[in-house]
């Protein structure tokens, strides 16, 4: 997450990098241990290709071989559906149009949605019951809508939080426990 301020704007832009870390990681893991495999049959194929009677160690590499592979094409997958399924989120405040712009950006599908500062209720915080480990940034109009801005750490959340509503005008976040 990064925040840029200037006088007239307040801009929060939140990456999902906690899911490419994983799928890049796992990728090239299991890739290089593909790799390595795949060198060591080039250097010794007959320890890959045996006679008809393979021993224990020759089924032992093709094994590790086929689970090696199967573990990095996972990792791809991965790494494809974390970029897919987590959006870049731009939330940008601007008092000169009284406006807060929430915009999605993901691989499928970009989109955005504007509100005016006066339909704004607060920033709180929403903790899901069914998850304590993760916390989110929401918006929270005068309707009772909430709308996730961000994930954060329960650490960084009141922090942000005042910081996003005394940019707005408005007093103090407050927890919205979904």
């Amino acid at each position: 997450m990064r925040i840029t301020e200037t006088e007239s704007t307040l801009t929060v832009r939140a990456f999902p990098v906690s899911a490419w870390i994983w799928g890049t990681v796992f990728t090239l893991l299991f890739g290089g241990f593909e790799i390595f495999i795949l060198y060591s049959a080039w250097i010794a194929p007959h320890d890959f290709i045996g006679s008809s009677g393979q021993s224990l160690y020759e089924r032992g590499l093709t094994t590790l071989m086929f689970l090696m592979l199967s573990g990095f094409v996972f990792a791809m997958v991965l790494l494809f559906l974390s970029y897919m399924a987590t959006p870049f989120i731009t939330t940008t405040i601007d008092r000169g149009s009284d406006t807060i712009l929430i915009r999605r950006r993901g691989l499928w599908k970009n989109d955005g949605e504007r509100y005016l500062i006066s339909q704004i209720k607060e920033f709180g915080v929403e903790i899901p019951k069914d998850d304590g480990s993760s916390s989110y940034v929401v918006l929270i109009l005068k309707n009772d809508r909430r709308i996730r801005i961000e994930s954060a750490s329960r650490k960084s959340s009141p922090e942000m939080i005042a910081r996003l509503n005394s940019f707005i005008g408005k007093v103090a976040g407050s927890r919205a426990d979904g």
